[in-house]
């Protein structure tokens, strides 16, 4: 009897919550008396309801989690020492990197770095620099902007854009030859 009158409540719950109840298996209605199993609801249920299914079997027992240890790692040979750190030298803007050595006399300029430190100038603007492999600087040079202020100079502008006026929408060879004036350009080769 208590378990009949706990499906009644249920179904009295869920039709005032959610609507007409559609009977599914064979209930049991207020009197006690079994109903039978094609009897339905005169409204059909709403979509959005959920169908709500419960089971009466005891859950099973919970069961621990249970744990095993893994079969051991290959062994590695053990070392006599750790290998060397990896050399780590922190930038210092003053130190020399190689690049700004003073130019021999007769020595052409690679790049801008070239420029200022050999004392040629210390202004910003266009300089004449050579590939090292260059035999005839008049065949060899190249015309590049050089910034000589920004974070100590020597720099090498690759990309100019002043304005808008020059189109940079161009194709590959382009932009491999160079392209452009002094006031907005591409470097190119």
């Amino acid at each position: 009897m208590r378990s009949a009158l706990l499906i009644v409540l249920l179904q009295a719950h869920l039709a005032a919550c959610c609507g007409p109840v559609v009977s599914r298996s064979p209930a049991i209605n207020s009197s006690g008396a079994k109903a039978r199993s094609d009897q339905r609801a005169k409204e059909p249920p709403k979509p959005s309801v959920p169908l709500v299914t419960w089971a009466t079997e005891e859950p099973e027992e919970p069961r621990a989690l249970e744990f095993t240890d893994s079969p051991p790692l290959a062994s590695l040979p053990p070392t006599t020492e750790a290998p060397p750190p990896f050399p780590f030298h922190p930038y210092d803007p003053d130190e020399s990197t190689g690049t700004d050595k003073a130019l021999e006399p007769g020595d052409l300029p690679r790049d801008c770095a070239d420029v200022q430190n050999s004392g040629i100038s210390d202004t910003s603007g266009v300089y004449r620099i050579f590939r090292p492999s260059c035999l005839n600087p008049e065949k060899c040079g190249k015309d590049v902007s050089c910034d000589l202020q920004t974070d100590g100079g020597g720099w090498t502008i690759i990309q100019q854009r002043e304005d808008g006026d020059m189109d940079f929408f161009r194709d590959w060879a382009s932009y491999r030859n160079g392209f452009g004036d002094d006031h907005s350009f591409w470097i190119g080769e």
